[in-house]
């Protein structure tokens, strides 16, 4: 990504429904330009979609947590029963002594307790070993959108 690349995903990642052109006036380039750049950066998969950020609290996912996993079997199967399951909202596999860490948006604490119990622990096709939950008390910062920084590649 060279420099009008990072400074086009920086305005796509402030406000996804920016026109091509309003970008191109802010960048000094043309429309076309951008619009070319933009296929360029989808078909190498830099830009790999455009999305919302849903305030989840006013949906009735009042209650966040972040759950630690300990794994014994086919990870991957794991994630693949997960994938597509409404209160996940992230899930990584990660070093250390926990396996897998799942950062989940639950209605209530009933729904949380259910989604550990049956969903990981008393699953029948469950490898969970230990779930450690821990309820998110305040969020201080949290955008998973990171904006390209000097750091990208070329």
């Amino acid at each position: 990504m060279d420099e009008l690349d990072k400074q086009i995903v920086r305005h796509l990642h402030e406000d996804g429904r920016k026109s091509f052109r309003e970008i191109a006036d802010a960048v000094d380039t043309t429309p076309v330009t951008v619009t070319n750049r933009v296929q360029k950066l989808q078909e190498r998969g830099i830009i790999r979609d455009y999305t919302i950020r849903l305030d989840h609290e006013q949906l009735g996912l009042d209650l966040a947590a972040i759950i630690r996993l300990e794994v014994n079997g086919d990870r991957d199967r794991l994630q693949d029963r997960l994938d597509g399951h409404e209160f996940v909202q992230s899930m990584y596999r990660v070093t250390g002594d926990t396996d897998v860490v799942i950062l989940g948006k639950f209605p209530d604490q009933q729904e949380l307790s259910d989604f550990v119990k049956y969903e990981l622990l008393d699953h029948e096709e469950s490898v969970v070993e230990t779930a450690n939950t821990h309820i998110i008390m305040d969020t201080y910062k949290e955008d998973h959108a990171v904006p390209p920084t000097d750091h990208a590649p070329s």
